[in-house]
């Protein structure tokens, strides 16, 4: 493994909190001491959040365009329900 890529799995476990107390007091002495280390972690959170709202978008998409089919079912548990309210 390479410096770079030794130095993108750091900003990695530190943001997916894989990084035990004592790292995790080392990585962010080490972002206070460079800014293109903090740079890095940043850009990296904005990359993950980036992805995890475009694939919550996503989901939401296809959870819309899913055709729904009425049910007739009307015993069993949905029924008592129904007797319930």
């Amino acid at each position: 493994m390479n410096a770079d890529e030794k130095y993108f799995h750091m900003v990695d476990d530190y943001l997916s909190h894989q990084l035990n107390p004592e790292e995790v007091l080392r990585f962010e002495q080490a972002m206070k001491n460079s800014p293109d280390l903090t740079e890095e972690v940043n850009f990296q959170k904005d990359v993950r959040n980036a992805l995890h709202d475009f694939r919550k978008s996503e989901l939401k998409g296809r959870l819309n365009n899913l055709p729904i089919k009425e049910s007739t079912y009307t015993s069993g548990f949905w029924s008592f329900q129904e007797r319930q309210l």
